[in-house]
C-alpha cells in the first residue's frame, strides 16, 4: 500500500518541462483502389510537456496537444482531400545521449474538418470520415542545450480505417518534421 502512494510523489519530484512546437507534415492516405497519390505537405503546431520519470535511466514521457493539417492529393484527377485534426500523442522517450531522445507511443486524433476539392468544387466529407483516429507515433528528437531549441522527426501511422466509403476507405499516414522550444521556468536542464 505504501508503494501505491509513493509513485505520484516520485513522479512529481522529477523534472518537468513545457514547450511549443510546429513544423511541416507531409501526409498521404492509404486509399484502397488504384490511386496515384502525391504527398501533401501541410503544417502542425501545438504544445508539449515532458515529465522525467527516471533521471538515471533517462526515461521520460511527453504528452502533446497538436493541431495537425493532413490529407492527400490524387495525381491526374485534380482532387485533393483535406483533413484537420487535434492530435494527442503520448510519447515514451529514452535518452541514449545528452539531448538526443528516441520516442514512440500511441496517438489519438479528433477530426475537426474534412473536405474534398475537385476542380474547384468543394465537398464536405465530415459525415463520411470517422470523428476519431488512433495509431502509433515513432521518431527522434534533439534538443540543443542550453538554447532549449530542438528538432523533431517522426512517423505517424494510423491504424483505424477512417472511412468505409469505397473510394475513401483509408488510414492516415505521414511524417512530421518540426522545431520546438522548451520554456525555462528556473529548472535545471539535462
Amino acid at each position: 500500500m505504501a508503494g501505491y502512494f509513493a509513485l505520484p510523489v516520485n513522479v512529481h519530484a522529477q523534472q518537468s518541462e513545457f514547450g511549443i512546437k510546429g513544423g511541416i507534415s507531409p501526409y498521404t492516405l492509404t486509399l484502397s483502389g488504384d490511386f496515384d497519390q502525391a504527398v501533401r505537405p501541410r503544417t502542425h503546431f501545438g504544445f508539449m510537456a515532458r515529465f522525467e520519470l527516471d533521471k538515471e535511466e533517462a526515461f521520460s514521457i511527453q504528452p502533446e496537444l497538436i493541431y495537425s493539417l493532413q490529407g492527400t492529393r490524387i495525381n491526374g484527377s485534380g482532387r485533393s482531400i483535406t483533413l484537420d485534426y487535434i492530435q494527442v500523442p503520448v510519447l515514451f522517450q529514452i535518452e541514449p545521449a545528452e539531448g538526443l531522445k528516441v520516442q514512440g507511443g500511441p496517438h489519438i486524433g479528433f477530426l475537426l474538418t474534412a473536405r474534398s476539392d475537385h476542380d474547384g468544387a468543394a465537398e464536405d466529407l465530415s459525415r463520411k470520415i470517422r470523428s476519431r483516429d488512433f495509431g502509433l507515433t515513432a521518431g527522434v528528437s534533439y534538443t540543443f542545450l542550453p538554447a532549449r531549441i530542438g528538432v523533431d522527426l517522426r512517423f505517424n501511422q494510423g491504424f483505424r480505417i477512417i472511412s468505409e466509403n469505397s473510394d475513401l476507405r483509408s488510414r492516415n499516414r505521414g511524417f512530421q518534421v518540426g522545431l520546438f522550444y522548451i520554456f525555462d521556468f528556473g529548472q535545471s536542464s539535462r
